[in-house]
């Protein structure tokens, strides 16, 4: 599918069991008279409240036919000259549905002059509905080249579940500004690099975070179990590297979190998260980190360090290894969490978003377009 002149696939009025999948879209959406693209012109949209049951699976989404402005690059559409917040095309976009979507191996990704605002998201974020809203799934996907969100998953997000993703070149790659009724769980994701814009001196460039959080609205639970937080290295001649500059708490308040077992590995002047208000509802353990505790009893099991990698055999997952090495802190230092790291292989459960000797997952879609596709 391509060249739409606005969404590529628009679900209107009372839709329900659909299944999107085995399409390669791209080049959809509107130029405005800046030159940047249309604000959330998508592969797939809806405003529909009625929506439910959507499935978008096994999909290669790439390359809208315009492009959004990064955090340093002003729109002349934005009204505050000081509000650089990214406007433009997005993957994916359910405003206020009724939930219980599937949306899982995807592959999304551009270049930088067809980025996107979010990959997946929608709008009304402070509510009780948003993006997915409720009993929903988002796992498997493959998603890069995003100015803000490459997961907006904020509302609801009640019964919300999302594992098993691989998201890079992303401000943040998780975003959950608001969850005003969880639960949310956000386990097994591998996050690479983090960015705000194109910028060249990537050692004072500012980074964002993993989770993105904030107390407005909040107060539903929400659990992070292995995930882990890679550092790619920066280009020759600079050291910062490329990764997230925080784990949890960025760009608001923590509220009602949970984290195990998760790797935390973030870049220069960062840390594994900003609980600024010192949450009492706020409990994180057993996660290796680096980077400086604002509050002492934090991670009272929590490992101080860097992980280690083994290559990996395949590169055609990731480009960056995720698999701890024999040796790296954190093998076999996890705690048990039935029914998310059952079955691990060693004394105890490994600490991150993979356990040693279990097959390396599958990210994005599980399908190869002919040439004549691409």
């Amino acid at each position: 599918m391509r060249n739409a002149a606005t969404h590529a696939i628009e679900l209107v009025g009372d839709v329900h069991d659909i299944v999107i999948e085995d399409c390669d879209i791209s080049g959809w959406g509107r130029i405005e008279a800046d030159g940047w693209g249309r604000n959330c012109d998508s592969a797939v949209f809806s405003r529909s409240r009625s929506a439910t049951r959507i499935i978008v699976q096994n999909n290669q989404i790439h390359h809208p036919r315009g492009d959004s402005n990064n955090w340093t690059e002003h729109r002349p559409t934005q009204r505050d000259p000081a509000n650089h917040h990214p406007i433009g095309p997005q993957a994916i976009f359910f405003a206020e549905s009724l939930g219980n979507h599937v949306i899982r191996h995807n592959t999304v990704y551009s270049d930088d002059d067809h980025q996107f605002n979010d990959i997946f998201g929608a709008a009304e974020n402070y509510s009780t509905k948003g993006f997915p809203n409720c009993d929903s799934d988002i796992y498997g996907n493959r998603l890069s080249h995003c100015w803000d969100d490459a997961i907006e998953s904020e509302g609801a997000n009640c019964n919300v579940r999302i594992w098993g993703n691989h998201t890079d070149k992303t401000m943040v790659h998780v975003a959950t500004a608001t969850t005003s009724v969880g639960p949310l769980y956000i386990w097994r994701n591998v996050a690479g690099e983090t960015r705000q814009s194109h910028g060249a001196d990537s050692d004072n460039m500012k980074r964002g975070g993993f989770l993105k959080t904030s107390d407005r609205m909040g107060g539903g639970r929400i659990y992070l179990f292995h995930n882990t937080l890679l550092q790619p290295k920066p280009p020759q001649g600079f050291r910062n590297t490329l990764g997230a500059q925080i784990g949890m708490g960025h760009g608001g308040a923590m509220s009602n979190t949970v984290s195990r077992n998760n790797i935390f590995h973030t870049s220069a002047r960062g840390g594994p998260f900003n609980d600024r208000t010192n949450d009492p509802s706020g409990d994180y353990d057993y996660d290796l980190y680096n980077g400086r505790l604002l509050i002492s009893s934090h991670e009272q099991h929590g490992i101080p360090g860097v992980p280690t990698y083994a290559p990996l055999a395949d590169r055609s997952e990731t480009k960056l290894p995720f698999v701890l090495s024999a040796s790296s802190p954190g093998v076999d230092a996890g705690v048990e969490l039935p029914n998310f790291n059952d079955g691990y292989t060693g004394k105890a459960p490994d600490i991150g978003a993979h356990e040693r000797g279990l097959p390396i997952p599958t990210f994005g879609a599980m399908w190869i377009p002919s040439p004549a596709r691409r």
